[in-house]
């Protein structure tokens, strides 16, 4: 079920960014937004309303919070962050983790990818 934020009626779901489909930390919205119209779809059609449309999976408002307090934090030093990711880490594994659809050995390869101290900064800000 979607979180409680989404559910803004008795039948209406938030869609789009109200319905929280833009990445914070990427941006990435469109292939968010189309799976998500899936599933609101499957949702009304099979259950009569638009609410039976899987959570987001919870390391992924993690992992956002880390990156974006790691890019106000670190500054213009921050660059290396962007450069590691796009040349170090496998370009398949980098879209699917950018558009929120990455699986366990793409989160690695993106974590493995990256410096690793803003971000243990970061995370334990």
């Amino acid at each position: 079920m979607p979180s409680s934020r989404r559910r803004q009626g008795r039948h209406i779901l938030a869609i789009g960014r109200r319905g929280g489909r833009v990445r914070a930390s990427t941006g990435y919205a469109a292939t968010r937004i189309l799976a998500d119209t899936e599933h609101v779809l499957h949702s009304l059609q099979k259950r009569g309303h638009p609410f039976a449309v899987p959570p987001d999976p919870w390391w992924q408002a993690i992992l956002d919070r880390i990156w974006l307090r790691a890019m106000t934090r670190e500054g213009a030093e921050f660059q290396e962050a962007f450069v590691s990711l796009f040349t170090r880490a496998p370009v398949d594994s980098v879209v699917r983790f950018l558009n929120g659809h990455a699986g366990p050995s793409d989160v690695a390869a993106v974590i493995t990818a990256l410096p690793p101290l803003p971000f243990l900064r970061a995370s334990l800000a």
